[in-house]
This record gives structure tokens, sequence and C-alpha cells, in this order.
């Protein structure tokens, strides 16, 4: 639409906003419309949302030690590219993270096929959000991002010793104490288990020699609490660690904590709860959530009371996910532009990455209202952009199928279940839009499913680490395998040396008594995904898939596994 006019030394400025309800604008001289008439700027479509991250050159899959942070929606030209004869000016909000409100705002523009970053920006910052305008006479897209600072140094074959300047010892990632009690103070139970954190060290490698022993120090305050537990904490591009004394090689001389470790992994030391020892998983997400790797989100699910017809069981269901720290004020919002949230719809805290994509699965008595539907529905999460789908659905009576409109969501790479809404069909065509309540259906089920699948990990952890099944393993590793494995599993490099002492030119021996000592009395589930994650860093990929096949099988290793 071009409803609106300035006044600007006698200029008359059009404004030209998009027809689909972004927040972006375009300014331009009233002879410039015909070249303007039907271009339009907004987000991307959702669908479209992973094909233009991956062009964009500062994405990458490394979402742990990547430096370039996208704060905003990918905004794409619609019937473009917009070319014109002399410059317009575009105008957008973001909402930018609490921890990039001290950064500068960069913008990285696409024309004429190229992206280029854009120098010449006016940016109004406030408390609430960031209002970005730039010139320009040829675009197609653009994208807001942040850099975050950090020390790089480069390690050469020959080693490298790295003390940080500003605190003595090592500081890559700062552990920001304001945003941490911010964190707390606002969601007291977001961070529960662990009581301090030092800085981290993060470490990456082009691939070459990957196995080199690290030794880190990094400071953590001395103060003796007998209720808390002294942890590393290590992790990669694909996964988090959690490891105590028992695991890696570690020791305390007063505020100074060092720690040696084999092979490309970033590091931290941490106190935490020594009841959290059993819950490491939630460690793990407190200490991605503190370092800004992960955002607190919850799956919310609208029905748009605007757009629905009950007589032809026909309405939208606006699905999103939403900032923690913005729920309540988005909810209000929405309702205030008819998008009422269904009761009992919403989800737990669920902790995403950036472009971490979460598929959804549609089943029941409904079916799409759309004559062209996507293959899959999809939302793709990036920090401060609009995390949504909005769904074209109708009521479609199927005895086969359970009464309900039931939607699942998932992780995409890993296929974890996230989240279900399970509406009633017949609410959707009765009630009121502000009295449909999703229902829990099969609860029961869910969790006899979920004891039943931990009972069969168990009961495989005791075939794959049985010993008959690691003697098995035992032969097939060579002496270096074995002691890199063995290290990587937490084993003392005296322990090693003294097996290879006593059982000298016994390999076999050797590397079975270092796998029974790593899996100690009792065999565990937990242990077969160390094993498997440590075959992996180790570089033996093939054996670490192997073990993954032969434990999802249920049985021990046989020679035959080998061949």
């Amino acid at each position: 639409k071009t409803s609106t006019y300035f006044i600007y030394l006698n200029r008359v400025t059009v404004s030209q906003e998009d027809p689909n309800g972004s927040d972006a604008t375009i300014y331009f001289r009233p002879e410039l419309y015909a070249e303007l008439a039907k271009i339009s700027i907004g987000p991307c479509d959702m669908g479209d949302r992973n094909k233009w991250l991956a062009e964009i050159p500062l994405t990458s899959k490394d979402q742990l030690t990547r430096d370039d942070q996208i704060i905003s929606d990918i905004y794409v030209v619609r019937n473009g590219p917009l070319k014109t004869s002399c410059e317009v000016e575009v105008d957008f909000t973001l909402v930018p993270l609490a921890s990039c409100r001290d950064e500068k705002i960069l913008l990285k523009v696409k024309s004429d096929g190229e992206w280029k970053d854009i120098e010449d920006i006016q940016q109004e910052i406030s408390e609430k959000d960031a209002h970005i305008s730039f010139k320009t006479c040829n675009l197609e897209a653009f994208v807001a991002y942040v850099e975050i600072h950090s020390d790089v140094v480069e390690v050469t074959p020959e080693g490298y010793t790295y003390t940080c300047e500003a605190n003595g010892e090592i500081q890559v990632i700062p552990y920001d104490d304001r945003e941490v009690q911010t964190l707390k103070d606002n969601f007291p139970d977001a961070i529960l288990g662990i009581v301090s954190v030092s800085d981290t060290i993060e470490i990456s490698s082009d691939g070459a020699d990957t196995m080199k022993k690290t030794t880190i120090q990094l400071p953590l305050d001395d103060d003796d609490d007998p209720d808390a537990q002294l942890v590393v904490i290590r992790y990669n591009d694909h996964k988090v660690q959690v490891l105590d004394k028992s695991q890696c090689h570690m020791k305390k001389e007063k505020n100074i904590v060092r720690v040696e470790g084999l092979g490309v992994w970033s590091y931290a030391v941490a106190k935490i709860r020594k009841i959290f020892l059993n819950m490491r998983d939630s460690i793990k997400r407190e200490f991605l959530l503190i370092f800004g790797k992960v955002h607190l989100c919850s799956i919310c699910t609208f029905i748009d009371d605007t757009q629905r017809n009950m007589e032809e069981g026909t309405f939208f269901f606006w699905i999103e996910c939403i900032d923690k720290f913005r729920l309540q004020e988005d909810i209000e919002i929405k309702k205030r532009a008819g998008l009422i949230e269904i009761q009992s719809s919403r989800s737990k805290d669920i902790a995403l990455r950036q472009n971490e994509t979460i598929s959804l699965t549609i089943d029941g008595q409904v079916r799409i209202h759309d004559p062209d539907p996507p293959e899959k529905f999809q939302i793709t999460f990036l920090v401060g952009a609009d995390n949504h789908l909005n769904i074209p659905l109708e009521v479609h009576r199927d005895n086969d199928s359970i009464p309900y409109a039931s939607l699942t969501f998932t992780d995409n790479d890993s296929d974890k279940f996230l989240h279900c809404v399970n509406v009633p069909v017949r609410d959707l065509s009765e009630l009121p839009s502000d009295e449909i309540t999703a229902r829990q259906i099969s609860k029961a089920n869910e969790k006899n499913s979920l004891r039943e699948e931990l009972r069969k990990k168990e009961e495989a952890a005791k075939q794959i680490l049985s010993h008959e099944s690691l003697m098995t393993l035992a032969r097939e590793l060579s002496e270096n395998e074995a002691e890199k494995l063995g290290l990587q599993l937490g084993i003392d490099e005296e322990v090693i040396k003294k097996y290879k002492d006593n059982y000298e030119g016994d390999t076999v021996q050797v590397n079975f008594l270092i796998l029974c000592d790593w899996r100690g009395k009792t065999p565990r589930a937990t242990l077969v995904d160390f094993l498997i994650s440590s075959l992996k860093t180790t570089g033996n990929t093939e054996f670490s898939a192997l073990v993954d096949k032969v434990r999802s099988k249920g049985r021990s290793l046989v020679k035959e596994d080998f061949k």
C-alpha cells in the first residue's frame, strides 16, 4: 500500500509498506512509483529460510563457535529485484538480544547476486528495539547481524601457549555476570545446577592432527562449598559433555583449575550442586543458556479468530516459537490482533540453537485447506526473527483417525520429540475460540513407551559392554588406538603405562584391561553413549558407527562384525 506521504524540506516522500504486515517499509520520491509499484519487502517465507541461511556468507552449521550472530529476519524483495534510477530508503525494526545491545549492528545485503556489507546505515536504539534504515538503488535481500568478538590465535604444529592479557589466565568467551543474574532474576528455575562457571576457551581445527594433547588453565572462584562439585564442561560442534574428576585430568590450585585434554574440544570448568551429577543434561542446558548458545523458547499454538468459519469447519492455526523473555508481551499483542492462544497448548521451556529446525507433523481428523500445500512444515529458529507458521486447516471426519487436530513437533536433525498439541475437532466445530482447550491423550502410553525405551537401552548396554564383547573390541584395536581411546575415556596415563609394563607384548590383554577399567562394575546405557562418542573423537568413526549399530540390535560385539 502507498497511502502515507511525508514532506521533508519541500520534498514529498511516499512510504510503501509490506502488504503482509511486517515492519519493513520503503521510502521513495513519487516519481519512482512506476519502478516500485509491484515491489514490497518482507521476511522470507519460512519454507525458504534454510535455503537463504545456506547462502548467507556469515552463517554456518558450526553453531557453537561462530562469531557472527544474525539478529533479524532475512528480508527479501518480493516481485524484485529492486532496481531504481535513484536511491530509495529502506526502514525496518528489530529486537536485538540483550547480550548484543553493546555491539554494533551490521547489515549484509544481496545485490546483483552477491552478498556484501553495507557501511552507511542509520540506527536508533532504545531499550525495546532498534530502528534501522539504509539507502540503496539495487537490492534483492538483506539481514542484520552483530560480530561477537573474541581473541583468536593460530596454533602451529609446534604448539602455542596463550595467555589472555585481560585477566592473566585464559579468556576467550567472557562469563557475563550481568546477563546470568538477569536470567536468574527473571527465571529462577532456569539456572539451578550451576553454582559458578569459568570463562570458556574455544578450540577449533581444520581437521589436521586433531588428537594433540592440550593443557588449559582457567580461573574459578576459590570458595569451598561442601555441597558443590567441580566438573569440566567440554563441547564441540556436535555435543556437550560434563565430566567429573574420574573422567578427565584436572587439578585445582587455589583459584586456578588445570585441565588436560585430548583432541579438539572447547573447555570451561564449573561448580555444580552435587545432586546434579546425575542430571547432567540439565547442566548442559544451563551451560549453553548462560553462554548464549541456546535460547529458552515456548512453542505456542493460536487460532485465528478473524479467519475462522465454524459452519464450514475451516480455521487457521498460528504456530510460533517465542523467546521466553518476550512471551507474555507477544501473547497480549497477538490477542489484540485476534490470535487466541489455545488453552493448555503451550510447550514447556525448549532450548533452541540459532538455525535449529523444528519439524511439524499434522494428523487426526483435519486436512490442509490449501490447493497447493507445502511438502512439509518446518520452523527454522532465528533470534530476533518472526518464527511462525500460519496453517489453513479444515475439519475432515474420518473414522480411521483420532478425533483431534494433532500437532507433533520434533527436532529435524535427530527426530527427538519436543511437543504435542491435540485439539478435539468437536471443539473446533462448536466452541468459541477462547474456550478451545488442548487435551492430553495417550500420556500414559508415552510414559510407558519411554520407560520401555530406557529399559531396552539398559539391556543393550549389558550386552555391548559384556566382557566377551569388550574382548572382541580389544582384539580389533591397535595398541595406539586403545591408548588414545583410554585417555579419551578418562583412564589415567599412569594406569595405562602399568598395564603395558605388566603385560608387555600382549596388546589384546592391555586393550581389554583398559576397556574393563573404564567400564567399571556396572554397564550402563550412558557408558555406551560415551564409548561411541569417544571412538568417534579419537578418529575411529567406523568402529563408532559399528558399536552404535550393534547396540541398536541389543546384542554384543562378535568377530564377524568387523569383517
